[in-house]
């Protein structure tokens, strides 16, 4: 019983790689990828491809039948050419699950909130001022000595976007304090 981990991780300009990593119930993860290789672009298609590749050579001196009943669950990230891919890869495996990564799905669910909640996404972007001009990060410290200053989300960092909004639902008061006059 095999889980299959798929990643595409961008390599160079206009490569990626496509790696793939297998997980047995007895003996844990592969410790390298059982197959990585270089490709010009990620798509479903490539996706599916790798897959059945990968699991290609891993049953190559055995009977490449078995293989259908051997593979269970395959883990992906949640870019939408896995998800196809996914898709696609269980034409040939009937009762594979596919289940896309946790903390892309945390990811997802952070942009939908950012999305939905515009007025809080405008309060947290404005905290910049405090990183561009010296003076209200200064009035800032003098006024809330034991504050620190707010932090700035890095978008395509999952989870800072969230850290800010917990920040700002603590400390709003204070920051409204300082920025108001100004």
């Amino acid at each position: 019983m095999e889980v299959c981990q798929l990643q595409g991780t961008p390599f160079t300009e206009c490569k990626s790689f496509s790696c793939m990593l297998i997980f047995h119930c007895r003996r844990g993860w592969s410790r390298t990828p059982i197959l990585c290789k270089a490709v010009e672009r990620m798509t479903h298609i490539m996706t599916a491809c790798t897959v059945q590749e990968a699991l290609c050579m891993l049953w190559r001196s055995k009977d490449e039948k078995c293989g259908e009943k051997k593979v269970l669950v395959i883990v992906t990230d949640s870019a939408a050419y896995m998800l196809k891919g996914a898709e696609c890869f269980q034409v040939f495996y009937a009762k594979i699950i596919h289940l896309s990564c946790l903390s892309h799905g945390n990811h997802r669910v952070t942009e939908e909130v950012r999305a939905t909640l515009s007025e809080i996404n405008c309060l947290i972007s404005s905290a910049k001022v405090f990183i561009k001009a010296p003076s209200p990060a200064r009035a800032f410290q003098t006024a809330h000595p034991d504050c620190p200053l707010p932090p700035e989300p890095v978008l395509t960092r999952w989870g800072t976007w969230l850290s800010a909004a917990n920040y700002y639902s603590d400390n709003h008061r204070k920051v409204a304090e300082v920025l108001m006059p100004m």
